[in-house]
């Protein structure tokens, strides 16, 4: 099977298997999904800042690090670097990802 038909589940659970940042399991999931979301919005506004629940935050990762998050999950492998999204989850209070 191709990457590009890989769910974002299935590239989720390929990055959880190489690190213990992720929990693997499914509420884990969809938390990440938050994450990735705003993650995604920073990169495409170019902007450390974002709104969650009513609230702005400033991110503590640059546009590179973010960029190289996004670029991992893309690609379902993980890269150094990639631990660093449990930062902006602890800023958004989700605790299991």
């Amino acid at each position: 099977m191709k990457l590009s038909e890989y769910s974002d589940y299935e590239k989720y659970l390929l990055i959880a298997v190489n690190t213990n940042k992720l929990s693997g399991g499914y509420q884990g999931f969809v938390n990440f999904r938050e994450v990735i979301g705003v993650i995604r919005n920073m990169c495409s506004k170019q902007s450390t800042t974002f709104e969650y629940n009513g609230n702005y935050h400033t991110s503590k990762l640059t546009l590179s690090e973010l960029s190289s998050i996004l670029n991992a999950f893309d690609s379902g492998s993980y890269r150094n670097g990639f631990e660093k999204i449990k930062l902006i989850a602890h800023q958004l209070l989700l605790q299991k990802i």
